[in-house]
């Protein structure tokens, strides 16, 4: 969970706590004449004038240069400040707890494995086919990849895979014996791809040591993350 609105909700606590403190504070010296505080209202903003003791429990207010009585309850004071302090705290307290409450929801444990295993195997198929739908479908909006020494995004990958392809290259891609590692919404993989590149000239056998970090999103898992590196080939 973020800091900042924690912070945020400790804060805006902390006023009214203060403000609740120095009315009380301030209440509580019943034989002084007149006692000003500093009051906001949804009304007006401007100073409350309470006469006790001599004049009794009034309260006056100056509204466009004169002065306004009206009768009130000392306690009330009290009561109002505290039912504020209580809905205010309330409300933002709900607001912290709903989002605790609304953590990641975390993927199925049982199939966890075999769907992330599942998705690059199809982000496989989706390049064999130059299909970039099929890609962008397995794949996170913020995806990227590390492959050749360079950067690629999804629609960067399956154009030189295109492109690849158009020059009469073949690739076979697969994943076996991956390492899954699973965490609430979130898993990543390790493997050795054991494929081949076909040209004119023939196949030859390559493997890539590759990775890959996918997210469990809207009650599927995508690939955020994917990193391939290529084994050199033996000396003869």
């Amino acid at each position: 969970m973020p800091l900042q609105p924690v912070l945020s909700t400790v804060f805006v606590i902390g006023v009214f706590c203060i403000r609740y403190a120095i009315l009380t504070q301030e209440c509580e010296k019943l034989c002084w004449p007149t006692i000003t505080l500093p009051v906001a209202s949804m009304s007006y903003m401007g100073l409350k004038r309470w006469s006790l003791c001599e004049s009794g429990y009034k309260n006056q207010i100056k509204f466009r240069g004169e002065i306004m009585t009206r009768p009130i309850k000392f306690e009330s004071a009290i009561v109002v400040a505290s039912r504020k302090i209580v809905l205010v705290t309330g409300f933002f307290l709900g607001i912290v707890s709903s989002s605790w409450a609304e953590g990641p929801k975390c993927a199925p444990a049982s199939q966890a494995p075999q769907e992330v295993v599942a998705v690059v195997r199809q982000m496989y198929a989706a390049l064999q086919k130059d299909d970039l739908a099929l890609f962008q479908a397995q794949v996170t909006p913020d995806y990227y990849a590390f492959d050749t020494g360079t950067r690629f995004t999804a629609e960067s990958l399956v154009g030189l895979i295109k492109m690849l392809h158009g020059q009469g290259l073949k690739f076979e891609w697969t994943v076996p014996d991956p390492e899954v590692h699973i965490s609430c919404n979130q898993a990543w993989l390790t493997y050795t791809n054991r494929g081949s590149v076909e040209s004119a000239s023939g196949k030859t056998p390559a493997e890539w040591l590759e990775s890959a970090f996918l997210e469990y999103r809207e009650g599927a898992w995508r690939i955020r993350f994917f990193h391939s590196t290529q084994v050199p080939a033996p000396k003869s």
